[in-house]
């Protein structure tokens, strides 16, 4: 009986051998005593003509359940076929439905995709460099100053070396321009000046020749370098005799010892050249910041624990070294420093974009179940007909996957042009971004993200609508209305209340987000952009080695800019205005005549070196004194202006003009320097960071081998480009002219990031919303349809149209409304912790919040409203007779 029962689920091979084998048994048996053998004879002699009955029944089951596996896998591809080419049918007959729900679907997918493929380079970048997650980065810190990853000195890097417990080797380098001369043209490119350990820190080896070894950062031995794999093809042809040949950077001949592999780099994929230095010093100083540390952390050593190591040294330092580096602590990330606003932003358009993603799922999982509200009828018909629940829901679900793939295989048209514009518009600024792309873990998670859809939005639909039996076909048949209406209603609201809620939400935080972006851009710079040109020189050690001669070159372009037609005014900076909040250390300055001033609140400022003219060529304004001019020379008295809130700040209630001030790494019996101007405060990039303490040295007094210029022009920016070129080649034609472009072009790629930022959560938040009003539609629209009957006898029987629509928009505005409650207490949620990124905006503000809330009301009503009306001024006598 119980194998009987067992056959409901299949056939049963054992059963039906061992039947077999007993009836053949038992019929040799009969023939034995037939003739003439007893019963127990017959049975021993049919026993051994038969053989091995174990070995016969194993071998025969094995042969028909293999034989019943082929029929199966035949069978199920038969299915399968056929339900594909159902599938098939089905989406080609509704294209309109089907074109729709492949571009939800593609959106959802494809913004989804985009976002894994973005944070993945950012938090898991492809370095060609050996484990590259045992990779540390060790910053400066100071988070009073507003600095949340900034450059080490020398001397800290020294103490790190020598007190650290958590890394098995810790490496030094600093990113520099040379020149870079011999069988060609002189070019500028950048180098990187590491300790000899760099390579081996990052398990990388040269493909040509050797990595550096102790000896090559003596100052007595013959300067060598190695040689990135383009540099050494464009200048070499890739003879590998180069290996051994010398070159000539900054003038001075260096051997050529190695040259890495093709596609290795590291810090920039600009870097064409490594150059070896010593290790740091303690004897080096504390100042300036000017070194980039990497380490290798030791076995069973996490980032959290090399973090409290480098704090108790940060604690140390901070108290043998009071006056460089009170405050300052030692931040350890892995090979990108995160701070904690970015790490918020990123994690908010993760949540924006996979809860689209599930909202797409829902409106589309709304759509099947209003189809197949209209296919009931053909459904209960396939039972009425023998078809079994299971093979009814393969067939949906068949559907519902072949729908995905569809919606899948757009989804690239969706994320393939937005990640090409990640690369163009931030690679250049971030190389991890440089190579971004669609690889394939990327396409791995697309078509995991396309079949996790499949069953979100399919599996539920077709589970309800295999429901449908035979008395609801012949229900349909005799133009009655097929059972299931009152089923089907609440998770169509539930649904609808899901899109809404998600509505709610991206439309709140995209609102907070965009008047946070506005108080980021309103905030004025301190300078002006409006016609104003903006290059950098640096001028080559090797032609002019010495500070004044380099100073004389930048000089006489300056000179030669200010005598261009059309040109109101000239100036040059050591950086640009901007850069003041991008992670440019602090120094310590010494005030003359305070008295002693606690180590936590030494002074401090950030140091720039500017030509005359620089305020006037940005139009920063001058608030008291006078700025820089031919009176500041090198040899006259030291001087310095300062920003208004470092006169605020040290001098709150005297005058700070005549004050006098020393930097701190500056020598003990260097002169003090004068304060002859103050001038507005220029704005740092992160407007939140505090680093407006300025001190402007004359460029006369201070000089350097680089400047950025900034020339204002009277007419087009853009008509002076040739000009500046012109000047620049009269001094000096083999000088090169580096980003020659406009302030507002500069500007632009500075702020790429934001605005990329704003695009994003934008995009998510109006598609979800008109999801969201779509689904309300279609939700009022698909009760319209089932109750046209109703709706007409009520209007045949006196019942008025406001009624009907009110009865109506009551059943579609429930939803909705709980909807709309559960994103604004999400929003509530979410917003608080995104608090870091909604600059100058509460995150519980109640304007956003209720005029988002009745926004979407009235969107939503709107939408209920269109159906509806339609619906009461529909002839009844012609819907009664079409029923």
């Amino acid at each position: 009986m119980w194998r009987r029962y067992l056959r409901f689920w299949g056939d049963d091979a054992p059963s039906d051998i061992d039947n077999e084998i007993s009836f053949h048994l038992e019929e040799l048996v009969k023939h034995l005593k037939a003739r003439g053998l007893l019963d127990q004879e017959a049975r021993s002699e049919a026993a051994r003509r038969f053989g091995d009955v174990a070995r016969v029944r194993s071998e025969c089951v094995t042969a028909t359940e293999r034989s019943m596996r082929v029929s199966r896998r035949r069978d199920a591809r038969d299915a399968l076929s056929q339900d594909a080419r159902d599938a098939f049918r089905a989406l080609t007959k509704h294209r309109g439905f089907t074109v729709g729900a492949a571009l939800i679907l593609a959106l959802g997918i494809g913004l989804n995709t985009t976002s894994f493929s973005f944070n993945k380079a950012l938090l898991f970048p492809a370095i060609p460099v050996g484990d590259p997650a045992g990779i540390a980065r060790v910053w400066s810190q100071n988070m009073e100053h507003g600095i949340f990853a900034t450059l080490l000195s020398e001397g800290d890097i020294a103490d790190l070396i020598a007190a650290n417990r958590s890394f098995d080797d810790v490496a030094a380098y600093a990113v520099e321009p040379v020149t870079l001369t011999g069988s060609q043209d002189a070019e500028r490119i950048l180098a990187m000046r590491a300790t000899t350990n760099l390579f081996r820190l990052l398990h990388v080896s040269p493909a040509l020749g050797r990595a550096f070894d102790q000896g090559d950062a003596n100052a007595d031995t013959r300067p060598v370098v190695i040689l990135s794999d383009r540099a050494w093809r464009n200048r070499f042809g890739a003879d590998s005799s180069s290996v051994g040949r010398d070159i000539l950077i900054n003038g001075r001949p260096h051997t050529i010892i190695g040259v890495m592999p093709e596609r290795f780099w590291f810090e920039s994929k600009d870097v064409e050249a490594w150059l070896p230095r010593s290790l740091p010093r303690a004897e080096g100083g504390r100042e300036p910041r000017s070194l980039m540390a990497i380490a290798r952390l030791g076995t069973g050593i996490s980032l959290d624990n090399a973090q409290a190591d480098m704090r108790a040294l940060a604690q140390r330092l901070a108290r043998e070294q009071p006056r460089t580096n009170a405050g300052w602590d030692v931040y350890v990330s892995g090979l990108l420093p995160f701070g904690p606003g970015e790490k918020v932003f990123l994690g908010l358009v993760m949540t924006l974009t996979s809860l689209l993603l599930a909202a797409a799922c829902a409106h589309i999982a709304n759509l099947l179940l209003a189809r197949g509200m209209e296919r009931r009828g053909e459904i209960a018909l396939r039972a009425a007909l023998g078809a079994r629940r299971g093979r009814i829901v393969r067939q949906l679900f068949v559907e519902s996957i072949a729908l995905s793939i569809v919606g899948g295989a757009c989804s690239l048209l969706v994320a393939v042009p937005i990640i090409t514009q990640i690369r163009i518009v931030l690679g250049s600024r971030t190389p991890y971004l440089s190579d971004l792309s669609l690889d394939t873990g990327t396409l791995a998670i697309t078509s995991g993200m396309t079949l996790l859809a499949s069953v979100l939005f399919g599996l539920v639909p077709a589970l309800r609508l295999s429901s449908a039996t035979a008395g609801d076909a012949l229900k349909q048949l005799s133009g009655g209305t097929v059972a299931g209406r009152r089923r089907s209603r609440p998770l169509a609201s539930v649904l609808i209340g899901l899109e809404v809620a998600i509505a709610t939400f991206a439309l709140i935080i995209t609102v907070l987000y965009a008047r946070a972006s506005s108080n980021f851009f309103a905030i004025p710079f301190g300078f002006e952009s409006e016609n104003v040109v903006t290059f950098r020189l640096d001028v080559p050690e090797y032609k002019y080695a010495e500070p004044p001669a380099a100073a004389r070159v930048l000089t006489s372009v300056h000179e030669r800019l200010q005598r261009l037609p059309s040109i109101t005014a000239t100036g040059a900076s050591t950086r640009f205005p901007l850069s003041v909040g991008g992670g440019l250390p602090t120094e310590a300055i010494a005030i003359e005549d305070r008295p002693d001033i606690p180590s936590e609140q030494n002074p401090w400022a950030i140091t720039g070196v500017v030509t005359p003219g620089y305020f006037e060529a940005l139009s920063v304004p001058l608030v008291r004194g006078r700025t820089f001019d031919a009176r500041d020379s090198a040899t006259s008295q030291p001087v310095a202006v300062i920003s208004r809130s470092m006169a605020r700040a040290y001098w709150p209630e005297t005058e700070a003009l005549g004050s006098r001030v020393r930097l701190a790494n500056a020598d003990a019996s260097a002169p003090w320097v004068t304060v002859i101007g103050v001038v507005e405060d220029v704005r740092p990039f992160d407007p939140t960071s505090p680093q407006v303490r300025q001190i402007y040295l004359p460029f006369a007094q201070a000089p350097s081998h680089a400047l950025v210029y900034f020339v204002a022009t009277a007419d087009t920016p853009l008509s002076r480009l040739q000009d500046v070129r012109a000047a620049v080649r009269d001094v000096d034609p083999e000088l090169p002219i580096l980003d020659l472009q406009t302030m507002k072009e500069t500007l632009a790629k500075q702020f790429s990031g934001v605005r990329l930022g704003q695009a994003s959560i934008r995009v998510n938040a109006v598609i979800a919303v008109v999801m969201a009003i779509s689904g309300v539609y279609s939700l009022v629209a698909f009760t319209v349809a089932r109750r046209r009957r109703e709706i007409a006898v009520r209007v045949a029987l006196g019942g008025t149209r406001s009624a009907i629509v009110a009865a109506l928009l009551r059943q579609a505005l429930r939803p909705a409304l709980i909807g709309v409650a559960l994103g604004v207490m999400f929003s509530a949620l979410v917003s608080r912790a995104a608090a870091l990124v909604l600059f100058g905006v509460n995150p519980l503000d109640p304007v956003t919040y209720i005029l988002t809330t009745i926004g979407l009301c009235f969107a939503a009503g709107a939408a209920s409203c269109i159906p509806a009306l339609k619906a009461t001024r529909a002839d009844s006598v012609v819907a009664l007779r079409s029923e």
